[in-house]
């Protein structure tokens, strides 16, 4: 002890030299084993903190990374329905417009969004005009292999500091899937259904080419073609009990007539005109089939028309008022 003590006053200046190095190396040893379990921590939180943070149900999510896409054939590779719904949200929020683009199913494209820049402008700037957070839920089975989910998208609660339920946005998407490969459509978008079905009477041939069918409406293709001497207007819009589609159980579906005007469905004298209707019908799996669309009440316009009158003697043509036998109003169904 004495011997430790002489030599410590001897050695006074080396042994504090030999003590504090080794607190540095310890206190350098203990900052970047700190250092790098905080980095692992925010890397793995990555994904929430930047992007989104997901409530998933029903399904796990599986290999994630944004990387796993076939860049020939411009595919992202999907292992389940809720990952799908996740990755297109990511893209949306990193405004990575071509990759989101093509994850929706063609008919999509076509009927609804026909190029990126479409899809950027009325749905990404729309719902994604800032860092959304969302939440996703199961809601409808479209049929055995397509489902429809709830898109519930929030402000992000790290960039505004609180959550504020009262400016969340909502979107159904549907989930196709083909052979495995999974595709959106969305806005509420569900699935198109081919018709071609018509009907005719001595005035007016009406045509029903498709349907689109959204979670909250139908929309109906139809044509019509107007085979007398004035126009005519199927539904002057001015209530919503004139036309109707109706189910098999004899249910009316009215049209919604407040985005229209007359002039939506006036077909002039002797030519055909095509427009697309909204009735207003919610979407559920359990829906009875559509069996007829209903114009109870046609409108003839101008009962009286001008006949061209052709005088021999003077070469010269004029045109003479007739009186018509048409009815004011006439009716037409056509059977779907």
């Amino acid at each position: 002890m004495f011997k430790f003590l002489d030599y410590f006053k001897d050695n006074r200046k080396k042994v504090i030299i030999v003590i504090a190095c080794v607190l540095l190396i310890i206190y350098a040893i203990k900052t970047y084993f700190d250092f790098n379990e905080k980095n692992e921590y925010n890397e793995s939180n990555s994904s929430s903190s930047n992007n989104t943070t997901a409530i998933v149900k029903n399904n796990d999510i599986t290999n994630t990374n944004d990387n796993n896409i076939n860049q020939t054939e411009n595919i992202v590779k999907i292992g389940s329905e809720n990952e799908a719904v996740e990755k297109f949200v990511n893209y949306c929020n990193n405004y990575n417009i071509e990759t989101a683009y093509n994850m929706l199913t063609d008919e999509c494209k076509k009927l609804l969004y026909t190029n990126k820049e479409d899809f950027e402008n009325k749905y990404v700037k729309s719902l994604f005009d800032k860092k959304r957070t969302y939440q996703i839920e199961k809601v409808l089975q479209s049929s055995s292999t397509d489902n429809v989910y709830k898109l519930i998208l929030s402000e992000d609660p790290i960039n505004k500091g609180k959550v504020d339920e009262s400016n969340n946005k909502i979107d159904y998407i549907t989930i196709v899937n083909t052979n495995g490969t999974y595709k959106l459509n969305i806005s509420g978008f569900i699935k198109s259904e081919s018709i071609n079905s018509s009907n005719q009477n001595t005035y007016m041939q009406i045509s029903v080419s498709s349907k689109l069918i959204f979670v909250d409406y139908e929309i109906y293709n139809i044509t019509a073609k107007n085979n007398i001497l004035v126009d005519a207007v199927l539904d002057n819009m001015e209530n919503n009990i004139k036309t109707y589609i109706e189910d098999e159980d004899g249910n009316k579906f009215r049209i919604i007539n407040d985005e229209y005007t007359a002039e939506t469905t006036r077909v002039q004298n002797g030519k055909e005109a095509s427009f697309s209707l909204k009735f207003d019908r919610k979407y559920s799996s359990n829906n009875k089939e559509i069996k007829k669309i209903v114009f109870s009440r046609i409108n003839i316009i101008n009962r009286n028309y001008y006949q061209k009158v052709f005088d021999p003697e003077n070469k010269t043509t004029s045109y003479k008022e007739q009186m018509s036998t048409y009815p004011k109003y006439l009716s037409l169904e056509v059977e779907l």
